[in-house]
Parts: structure tokens; sequence; C-alpha cells
């Protein structure tokens, strides 16, 4: 999301709940939420029941900071499950952790330069180059398809689905 949205999405339902959160707190929540969806909504529930579990009607930065190994627990889970998930298999393994690799420091490529990189990820587990061109195709599809990476509409490039979760393939491959 922009960094306006993610901020909305969890500013707006605290607030209808009656919890203030000062800008510090909420620039702190957005940021490591990476603006992704899934983690916003993990940041909202955390803040949400650190205010009713500790009755503050207004949060602080350190509130936020306080209930990040809340986050960072359900974060560490879904991590290990698409991990495990990716890794059920050898050729997409291989080809995610080749992207990762890839798309480290927050890079975007076209879908033709993504297929290049599992292509050639794939060179020692497929020496036919027809068919591991449709292996890379397949398995990009694959890798989107999961949220590994992500295809804006109407657009011919790709960008990391969730950043350190590639960042977490790759060091942990």
């Amino acid at each position: 999301l922009a960094p306006e949205a993610a901020a909305a999405a969890l500013r707006v339902p605290l607030e209808q709940g009656g919890i203030g959160i000062d800008s510090a707190a909420l620039d702190y929540a957005v940021d490591r939420s990476q603006k992704y969806p899934f983690f916003i909504q993990l940041w909202g529930k955390a803040l949400w029941d650190y205010s009713a579990a500790q009755g503050v009607g207004r949060l602080t930065e350190a509130h936020a900071r306080t209930t990040e190994a809340a986050v960072d627990s359900v974060r560490i889970d879904y991590y290990e499950g698409r991990f495990k998930e990716i890794r059920k298999r050898k050729r997409l393994f291989i080809a995610a952790v080749a992207v990762a690799e890839a798309f480290k420091g927050g890079s975007e490529f076209s879908e033709g330069a993504v297929a290049d990189i599992i292509n050639a990820a794939l060179a020692a587990e497929v020496a036919d180059e027809e068919r591991r061109w449709e292996a890379a195709e397949s398995l990009l599809e694959e890798l989107v398809a999961l949220g590994f990476v992500w295809r804006p509409a109407d657009s011919r490039f790709i960008q990391a689905g969730i950043p350190s979760l590639m960042d977490y393939v790759a060091e942990y491959r």
C-alpha cells in the first residue's frame, strides 16, 4: 500500500475503537509493516490488544515498540510456512532463492528479466533449453500466485511481494 493508505488502515480502526495513536507510533508501525496488508493487520491487532490489556487510550512509539515482539512472532511463523511451502518442490525453491537474491535492495525487473533469472538458476537442473524456459515461465507464475513476487496491474514489471520474506528465504536457504 501507499504510505498514507497503510497509515489510514492502522489509524482509522483504532480511532473508531476509541484508541488514539501518535504520529511516531503510527510511523513506526507503518515502517515495520512494510506497508504490506497482512502485516498491517498484524500491527493493528497487536496495537489494539495492547491498548485493551494495558488500558492505554493513546498509543505512543514506546507502546508500538513493545508490541513488536507479538507481531514478529506471527511474522516469523508466516515466513516459516511460506518457506516450507516453497521448499516442497526443488525447482520452485531454486527459483525462489535466485529471485530473492536478485531482488535484494528492492529492485524491480521486467517479467522477461525475472524469467531469465529463473532460467539461469535452473541450468543445472534442466539441460534442454526449451524445457528450461517453459519451467522458468511456469515457476514465475507460481511465485506470483504465492505472493512471493507481485505483478502490478497493467505492468510488465515484477516487484518483490514481501521483501523481508525474500530476505528470509535467501538467508535460510
